[in-house]
């Protein structure tokens, strides 16, 4: 089975999987920890962990155009891995629109000879579950949200992230109702779901854009909603530092406070 590694949400990874892929979520691989980094340091954190990823284990890599760093990084991946498969799929920031995903098909029929008819993974519009406390995030690695699930064993947590939510199978089953901070319907996308939850976190991979220039809205969204908001800057690691910890644990003790005021 061929392995392709995916990095948005917006790649239709379900329709990929029905077509015989092994798709791979790079939100679970772990670094190569190098002292030769060759990218930008400006570039995102996110970035920088993908760069040291080794991508001779896989057959070919699906990126987005969401951001200058991961355009960066797929020049980078292209450049050195010229025998694997890789595309960028342009995502619109004001439709629901994937411009270039028959060009995606193509290319793979013609890398890794597919079927001549391809059709798209059937789904149902998911609601999000019900939950206590939304976590709104760019990149988050898949072990830092179990952690972080874990150590707010006592509330229920549901994410927004770049991981969350089949948002490329979704448009193609033409529903319309995802977004995420890159586009220009994200804070209303956004508004319903702090309206219905208690607390919201906000994490911004360090030098994430998107993030950092959301995080002022979803501050006001709080305040206006009377909702509590925690906001913490990460490096992308897979693990909880004992800063972030322990601020977590005083956002914790503050929502306790709050409830039996």
């Amino acid at each position: 089975m061929k392995k392709l590694l995916y990095f948005c949400s917006f790649v239709p990874y379900l329709t990929l999987k029905d077509l015989g892929f092994d798709m791979v979520s790079v939100y679970d691989q772990s670094a190569v920890f190098t002292n030769n980094p060759r990218l930008s340091g400006h570039l995102c954190s996110f970035t920088r962990h993908c760069e040291t990823i080794d991508f001779a284990r896989f057959d070919g890599a699906v990126f987005t155009n969401c951001c200058n760093s991961m355009q960066r990084l797929y020049d980078f991946v292209k450049f050195n891995h010229p025998q694997r498969f890789t595309f960028l799929l342009e995502i619109s920031h004001t439709e629901k629109l994937i411009y270039n995903l028959d060009d995606l098909m193509a290319g793979l029929s013609g890398h890794f000879k597919l079927p001549e008819k391809i059709s798209y993974h059937k789904m149902n519009q998911e609601k999000m579950p019900q939950s206590d406390i939304l976590v709104i995030a760019s990149s988050l690695h898949q072990r830092y949200i179990d952690r972080l699930t874990g150590l707010f064993s006592n509330y229920r947590l549901s994410f927004e992230t770049c991981q969350h939510s089949a948002r490329g199978d979704t448009i193609l089953n033409q529903i319309k109702d995802v977004s995420c901070p890159r586009m220009t319907d994200f804070f209303e996308y956004v508004k319903t779901m702090v309206s219905d939850v208690k607390a919201v976190i906000c994490i911004i991979t360090q030098k994430c854009d998107h993030m950092m220039f959301s995080y002022p809205q979803i501050k006001k969204m709080c305040a206006q909603s009377n909702k509590k908001c925690l906001v913490l800057e990460e490096e992308f690691v897979d693990k909880l530092s004992q800063r972030s910890k322990l601020r977590y644990e005083a956002f914790q003790e503050s929502l306790y406070l709050t409830e039996y005021e």
